[in-house]
């Protein structure tokens, strides 16, 4: 076969019954072909090296009689799960990220973009992470980009962390207000 498939765990067990199969009747004569490995192959369709593999995976696991198959001795090949290590920032990283992103038009007199933000980041904490890491940390860490009057796009904090944010100055706000009108 040209292009490697990766066999699941039912395939596999079928597999290793065929060649169970062929081996006994080469054994007991029913067959004038006495090699099982290569009857099971051209039974399957797959080659001589997959089934061997096969049969040395199921050796490997310890079983050797047909009721031991049952148990699942195959496995199916799984998934992975890629995570990467540069889209988390620890508290203090989080924080010089939100206090350019705040002071940015400030500081540079312009409207933050992605490619500006992250050759910064890379200047004050050294993120080494590229565009697409840079915009996954801003949507989980609360910013949204959203339109301005002349059609471009600002980089904001999302309405319920302003508000929480906003909400707590708020308070602390009132609070002094009420403390300075009752002196």
């Amino acid at each position: 076969m040209s292009t490697k498939k990766h066999l699941r765990s039912q395939s596999k067990e079928i597999i290793a019954k065929v060649y169970r199969r062929m081996k006994y009747e080469a054994e007991k004569g029913v067959e004038n072909l006495s090699d099982a490995r290569w009857r099971t192959a051209q039974a399957v369709g797959y080659s001589e090296h997959t089934i061997s593999n096969i049969l040395k995976e199921e050796r490997q696991a310890g079983a050797t009689t047909s009721t031991d198959i049952e148990q699942k001795i195959f496995k199916s090949p799984s998934k992975r799960k890629r995570v990467s290590p540069k889209s988390t920032l620890d508290d203090f990283d989080m924080s010089v990220l939100r206090r350019t992103i705040m002071t940015f038009h400030i500081e540079f007199n312009e409207m933050p973009t992605l490619k500006k933000l992250k050759q910064i980041l890379s200047e004050k904490i050294g993120f080494d992470g590229c565009i697409e890491t840079l915009r996954k940390i801003l949507r989980e860490s609360g910013f949204e980009w959203s339109k301005t009057d002349d059609n471009r796009k600002a980089l904001i904090e999302k309405h319920d962390i302003q508000i929480t944010n906003v909400g707590s100055a708020r308070k602390e706000y009132h609070h002094f207000r009420k403390s300075y009108r009752k002196e």
